[in-house]
């Protein structure tokens, strides 16, 4: 070897050490500096991040009381990172079997009958939303959709032979008898002692061929759907039953072992404290529709994970009433936790990385115990005239409605419509409730239009003394008959002789307000109807139908003309006039309030969680001001005043109900309260007539103002005690003004009833 050759091994043999020392070196690095950094990423794994729910806020009313409240139920949910996705069917029959040994439901919201030969259901939206998500044609049957569900979730019924002939096919084994395939694959696998049924088992396995009887593939489909919908991902953990009772979460407990990635997780669920209370304005929670997931979708209120608060199709969301509308208020912030797994997929540690913040507590201006009075009320006088009116007169009452309004800040303290529901039960009687007739679901009280007949009157008064179209004091010759018209002559309900307005609304004098219409004309009563809130939404909060005026336009609408006699029909409270139960009562309120129409609403304050801070306060708002002279307002206060009484001035047309002396009609517990009312008995168009009742007081400070119908109640003073026991509740219930004059009256009176008692036992 020359000294060029030496020299050449000599560099080479550097650069080998070199690289060597290197690599060296690095190792040392790594294993010495960084040891603990890399074991500590090796083990680590993967991290996954889920959403946490917070609790629903509370609705309460006007005093802090409680509607609604959670409690924590336990629900069983499935989470993908415990296990891989060939588990999943296995695991499902798994936990079907251990709900049936425990009698608990699993959720399926699959549309298909759950017994063979599983037709769809009479949901018709959600039979849509299936097929469209199979895409599926329209006519597409319950066969068609079973098929590809089936194919979908890997469900099909696939025998000993389906499975080898994928293990021939795959090998280019064709020509092989079954026997021949296995002896095949026992050679190819080694595994001589292996049986024909273990070898056939484990190729089920490696080609995902199981088989299932076709009541396990609907069972199957059903909750595979139910995942689909609700987009079970390893992000997003399954809620396969909710409220769970004890003695299964106890089970799923001891089966953890087979039970990957299932557990008993405690959720807030909504209660409601209260039954049917104010059932129609509270309304109910309840699972996301699908056409509601799609629509918070494309408004981007879904949940991921740059918005962890949005909703998954799992999550319950208000369906009506106070629960909708104050939803995002109600609903407050979910959270996120992190899982941490390790390399062989086992879960090492499961953080709270974003705290969960619970929702709102809205407060009503409902009162309770006026609201239970109002609906025990109606009820109760509904009762009475089925079991005691005559036939025609009031039996066939059947359905009512009862709105009181603060006077002074225009909240709704109470709101009921009969008959009603229980919150708590809605779900179980829902089927029930949906078939009923009268149906307990409609909110007769803001939904239900009604024709409201001589409780208009003092809307037609105001227009008639603010235009000056009559005084307070002129007078209208009522002979029974209006004879102005030769082909029109309606009739009156007496022959009450030259009347001023005043008495006209005592009496209820059709002749007088026949007068007031033909002289006016429906544009100028219609101007005032306005004003005073009828004929077009209150702007309350929850759902609420606009009612309509009678007017040109509105006979138009339906194909007919106008005629001269139809303003004496709607100065009446007849023809097309229809309002709801809700206007009425704000209707009520402004004329106790002179001309002040308030905005009616049913908030009154939002506060945190805990109450502690208010974050909305509602304050009075005056939506409109009719500025008619003073005389005008005590006129018609005057009239509806006589109209309670049967005093000095005559007999009005629901004095049975106040009294007969003024001032001392109403007197309970030693305190006088003075009403101011007006009854309606409106023509319904089958022969029967509805009952209608207005009033306010005291008449002489105003403080609530109360609308009642009874539906087929006869005439207008039928309807006036549920209005009594509406104010009596008010004023001398247990937050009411004069409660302690209650209080005392009641003890003087066990007290006086104690005195023969106690004089019997002295000697």
């Amino acid at each position: 070897m020359n000294s060029s050759e030496r020299l050449r091994y000599i560099v080479l043999g550097s650069l080998v050490g070199a690289v060597f020392l290197f690599f060296v070196g690095q190792m040392m690095v790594l294993q010495l500096r960084d040891g603990e950094e890399y074991a500590r990423q090796a083990t680590a794994g993967t991290s996954t991040v889920q959403q946490t729910t917070s609790a629903r806020g509370e609705i309460v009313d006007a005093y802090g009381k409680a509607f609604t409240g959670n409690t924590t139920v336990c629900n069983i949910t499935v989470d993908s990172n415990y296990f891989s996705p060939l588990e999943l069917n296995p695991l499902l029959l798994t936990l079907t079997d251990l709900c049936r040994e425990y009698g608990c439901a699993w959720r399926d919201e699959l549309p298909l009958s759950a017994e063979a030969p599983y037709p769809f259901t009479d949901d018709e939206a959600a039979v849509r939303t299936l097929r469209g998500k199979l895409q599926l044609s329209e006519n597409a049957s319950p066969e068609d959709v079973l098929y590809w569900l089936r194919d979908l979730y890997n469900l099909n019924d696939y025998t000993d032979t389906d499975v080898l002939d994928r293990l021939r096919a795959r090998n280019k084994l064709e020509g092989l008898s079954d026997a021949e395939a296995l002896d095949w694959l026992r050679n190819y696998r080694r595994t001589p002692q292996a049986t024909d049924a273990e070898l056939i088992e484990s190729l089920r396995t490696q080609y995902q061929m199981f088989r299932y009887t076709e009541e396990e593939q609907r069972l199957l489909c059903g909750i595979r759907y139910t995942m689909t919908l609700s987009e079970f991902s390893a992000y997003n953990p399954y809620t396969f039953a909710v409220d769970i009772n004890d003695a299964l979460l106890a089970a799923v407990k001891e089966n953890s072992a087979r039970l990957p990635g299932v557990d008993g997780v405690s959720m807030p669920v909504r209660t409601y404290l209260t039954g049917d209370l104010a059932a129609h304005v509270l309304g109910v929670t309840g699972s996301i529709s699908s056409e509601e997931y799609s629509r918070l979708k494309e408004d981007g209120g879904t949940y991921s994970m740059q918005n962890p608060s949005g909703y998954r199709i799992s999550d319950t969301i208000g369906k009506s009433g106070i629960e909708r509308v104050m939803e995002s208020e109600l609903r407050g912030q979910n959270g996120l936790r992190t899982v941490v797994q390790d390399q062989d997929g086992n879960v090492i540690r499961v953080e709270e990385t974003v705290k969960a913040v619970p929702g709102h507590t809205v407060q009503l201006t409902l009162v309770q115990n006026v609201q239970a009075a109002a609906q025990q009320a109606l009820a109760d006088r509904i009762q009475y005239l089925n079991q005691n009116a005559p036939a025609g007169r009031g039996k066939e009452a059947e359905a009512g409605a009862v709105v009181a309004v603060d006077v002074k800040t225009g909240g709704v303290i109470a709101m009921a419509s009969y008959p009603t529901f229980d919150l708590s039960e809605y779900y179980q009687n829902y089927s029930q409730m949906v078939q009923q007739s009268p149906s307990p679901l409609l909110n007769r009280a803001a939904q239900g239009l009604y024709t409201v007949g001589s409780t208009y009157k003092p809307a037609v008064s105001l227009a008639a003394l603010d235009t000056g179209t009559i005084t307070a004091t002129e007078r209208v010759n009522c002979t029974g008959r209006y004879t102005f018209y030769r082909d029109y002559q309606p009739v009156c309900e007496g022959v009450h002789g030259p009347i001023s307005v005043v008495d006209a609304l005592r009496v209820s004098c059709n002749i007088f307000f026949y007068d007031m219409g033909r002289r006016m004309g429906i544009e100028t009563i219609n101007e005032y109807s306005y004003a005073l809130g009828l004929g077009h939404a209150t702007g309350i909060e929850i759902p609420e139908q606009a009612g309509q005026l009678s007017s040109p336009e509105t006979r138009a609408a339906i194909g007919e003309e106008w005629y001269d006699s139809y303003d004496l029909q709607s100065a009446i409270g007849q023809l097309d006039n229809q309002f709801t139960i809700l206007q009425m009562a704000g209707y009520t309120a402004t004329l106790a309030s002179r001309g002040q129409r308030l905005q009616i609403h049913l908030v009154d304050k939002i506060w945190d969680y805990n109450m502690q801070n208010v974050l909305y306060r509602a304050v009075p708002t005056v939506v409109e001001q009719i500025d008619a002279a003073d005389e005008t307002w005590d006129a018609i206060r005057e009239g509806m005043i006589r109209s309670c009484y049967n005093d000095s001035y005559g007999r009005g047309t629901s004095y049975g109900t106040w009294g007969s002396t003024r001032g001392k009609t109403w007197s309970m517990y030693g305190v006088d309260i003075l009403v101011a009312g007006k009854t309606g008995s409106p023509q319904r168009g089958d022969g029967l007539v509805n009952s209608c009742f207005i009033c306010y007081a005291p008449a002489e400070d105003p403080e609530i103002a109360v609308a009642v119908i009874i539906e087929k109640g006869y005439e207008g003073d039928r309807a006036a005690p549920v209005a009594r026991a509406v104010l009596e509740e008010y004023f001398f219930g247990e937050n009411g003004k004069y409660h302690q004059n209650k209080l005392n009256y009641e003890a003087a009176r066990q007290a006086e009833a104690a005195k023969p008692a106690e004089s019997a036992e002295t000697p």
